[in-house]
């Protein structure tokens, strides 16, 4: 974490990162996610999507300590709104990702 872990910026993203590794955990049932059935596929990769978005800001966090908060956020939503759309699929996982982030913003303040 940064080097204040202590930010309440810092603290939701920790609490935030840690709900969505657990919802995606819950979800799978600890499979990985590229075994996961058709049926369930739309909703993992949402999950997916979140939790990843979130753990990419949370690297950014570490990497870049001394950065201003929404700069770290707006750096990782930008890489975010380039991600790839090549189906419904991947489409959900970003659009997932990007208002994870979203809701971050909200939620931190």
């Amino acid at each position: 974490m940064p080097t204040d872990p202590s930010s309440p910026f810092d603290e939701v993203l920790a609490q935030r990162a840690a709900d969505a590794l657990a919802e995606l955990a819950a979800a799978t049932g600890g499979a990985a996610v590229c075994r996961i059935g058709e049926d369930r596929v739309t909703t993992v990769k949402r999950l997916e999507g979140r939790s990843t978005a979130l753990a990419d800001l949370v690297r950014r966090r570490r990497q870049h300590p001394d950065e201003d908060p929404a700069a770290s956020l707006a750096a990782v939503r930008c890489r975010w709104q380039q991600t790839p759309r090549l189906s419904p699929v991947w489409e959900t996982y970003a659009d997932a990702g990007l208002e994870s982030l979203a809701e971050l913003a909200v939620a931190a303040g």
